[in-house]
């Protein structure tokens, strides 16, 4: 019999289901008589079955249509070629059916500032309207066994800032062996869901987005999924970024037996990875080059939280970076392993500590570095330690000036061997049990560069009053800085300041000089305000610190200042690159 042409394959699926019934009852006839039956479609395009793609006409039925096409043969392609497809409903892909976009990768050609929102078509991109307002309504897209996206765009049109509107989940899994490859969900409430109904040996590999409520959900994944290359950032709108890093999170993890993750990526969520435990039971995750960034606008923020993991297995980070106030989390009811290794732990001006661990579980760090944790809590330990179990080995300690480890009662056994603790001996024990420690390397901080007599001055690793911190700045480390490395922030609109408060002996005219570092990467700000208040009022010096090849005392001006603390200099990030805060020098002038 001669080979059905793809075009006679759309005709029968897609006529009367008086069409299709005969087709099905030829094919079974030819069988009964030995005969070969015709080859089913490879695919279909989803503009034959009625979609238009032009934004405006409802394209949900025509999806479903060309999905059934295919799906009564057993699986292939719906191909949608590049359009705004308006999808007023939702959409249920039989197994072994693969929605197949047109991918530009990624996709973010969206407007960030006026409404609608959404710039013209460039690649295959679905207009979610389906679900306003009811976060537990039918999802946008549903899989089902061997079902797959690839290649394709969600958008909202009607998702609204800066406090979004819910919706359903964008994507939800509903059997084994669903994929998802080359997707990017623009400014969904909630991004893709495996976790509600079983998914094992689920598949995602580039997944981009703005997920703004929940970024990826899963759970009841008995057989091994593996999840790569998702990168969850402010592709959208940034106005959103304050509520997601008050009530978002990106990755959830229940129940997962063998779960692999490889190259994922969040920013601006409250919680970056959170382990939890339903009625399922907790997971394993092995998790390799994985990170989360801290909030928008210093919003406490916590990288990774573990309710519980599983006991033979656990969780484990593998060259993984994180910054936040607080590092991780690990709670009084895990059970289970949890490490980092070859790990990098960064705090922000206003983080806390970089790990707060309880529970029945051991914990481990092996050849990690913290930095920059307790800078607004002196007090409080960079590892405070009540689980278990605790292991420490080749860890660099790159700031701690405080308490570098604390174990705490409730501490069974600690081994703390071979770190560098770079400002001290700073290892305290609370908990009556003999922990293992030795061949720690401790170095004394060096001594602050000195000034001529008389000079008031004042170092970004002072602390209040002397030097206050608001907004979210970041330290770089060495390099030409005036002592310990310097406090930057990127530029913004003066939400990020630094105040420099000297204790003026005696009234009098004093010159005032700030400490600029290099330009490395040439994006520091050319008018970088600084603010000096004096007996005369506030003057506002604008400093060209762009293109220095190495650190610099700026003269500011000679100002009168009264004796006490009335006096002050503040450094903001109101500017147009890059600013720095390192260090203000008062020296006296003398007639």
């Amino acid at each position: 019999m001669r080979r059905s042409s793809e075009r006679e394959g759309y005709f029968f699926a897609t006529g009367h289901w008086t069409c299709l019934i005969l087709t099905a009852s030829l094919v079974i006839a030819i069988h009964q008589i030995g005969g070969a039956a015709p080859n089913p479609p490879l695919g279909v395009n989803v503009c034959d079955y009625g979609a238009a793609g032009n934004g405006k006409q409802d394209d949900t039925a025509a999806f479903q249509r060309a999905m059934r096409a295919v799906g009564v043969w057993g699986g292939g392609r719906v191909y949608i070629p590049a359009g705004n497809y308006r999808i007023n409903g939702s959409l249920d892909v039989p197994p072994n059916v693969t929605l197949q976009g047109v991918w530009v990768a990624p996709f973010t050609s969206f407007r960030m500032s006026a409404p609608p929102y959404f710039a013209p078509p460039n690649g295959s991109v679905l207009l979610a309207y389906g679900g306003k307002g009811d976060a537990d309504g039918t999802p946008l897209i549903t899989l089902h066994t061997n079902s797959a996206l690839d290649g394709i765009a969600v958008f909202y049109p009607d998702q609204t800032q800066p406090t979004p509107t819910p919706y359903p989940w964008c994507i939800r899994g509903n059997g084994d062996d669903c994929a998802i490859r080359n997707v990017l969900l623009v400014n969904p409430y909630q991004g893709v869901d495996f976790g509600t109904h079983p998914a094992g040996r689920h598949f995602i590999d580039g997944l981009y987005g703005q997920p703004l409520y929940k970024g990826l959900f899963i759970d009841q994944c008995y057989d091994i999924g593996r999840v790569e290359n998702v990168h969850f950032w402010p592709f959208w709108n940034s106005s959103v970024g304050k509520w997601t890093s008050e009530h978002g999170t990106a990755f959830i993890i229940g129940r997962a037996d063998w779960e692999y993750m490889f190259n994922c990526f969040c920013i601006w969520y409250k919680v970056g990875y959170h382990f939890i435990q339903h009625k399922n039971g907790p997971g394993n995750v092995v998790l390799t080059q994985c990170g989360a960034d801290g909030g928008a606008d210093g919003t406490a923020t916590t990288p990774v939280i573990v309710d519980n993991c599983q006991g033979h297995a656990g969780i484990s980070f593998v060259n993984g970076q994180f910054m936040g106030v607080t590092g991780v989390v690990v709670r009084p009811t895990n059970t289970g392993p949890v490490k980092f290794t070859a790990c990098g732990f960064w705090g922000m001006i206003n983080s806390i500590q970089a790990a707060k661990l309880a529970g029945r579980g051991g914990v481990t760090f092996d050849g990690c570095h913290f930095i920059s944790w307790g800078l607004s809590e002196s007090k409080v330990p960079t590892i405070d330690a009540a689980c278990q179990g605790l292991i420490v080995t080749a860890c660099d300690f790159m700031d701690s000036g405080k308490t570098s480890i604390r174990i705490e009662p409730g501490c069974l056994s600690a081994v703390i061997v071979a770190n560098r603790l770079r400002l001290g001996d700073h290892i305290e024990n609370r908990s009556g049990i003999s922990a293992q420690v030795g061949l720690n390397a401790f170095q004394a901080p060096p001594p602050m560069p000195k000034v001529s007599a008389g000079t008031i001055l004042l170092d970004d690793s002072q602390t209040a009053p002397s030097v206050v911190f608001i907004g979210q700045w970041m330290i770089a480390p060495g390099g030409g800085n005036f002592y310990l490395g310097t406090h930057w922030a990127m530029k913004g609109h003066g939400n990020a300041r630094a105040i420099f408060r000297p204790r003026i002996p005696e009234a009098g005219r004093y010159a005032v000089y700030a400490f600029f570092g290099p330009d490395p990467n040439h994006d520091h700000a050319s008018n970088e305000p600084v603010a000096i208040r004096s007996e005369a009022g506030v003057r506002t010096v604008r400093v060209d610190i762009s293109n220095l090849v190495k650190g610099w005392w700026i003269k500011l001006g000679v100002y009168r200042f009264a004796a006490g603390l009335s006096s002050f200099i503040v450094m903001s990030n109101d500017a147009n690159g890059n600013v720095l805060a390192d260090a203000v020098k008062v020296v006296p002038v003398r007639y």
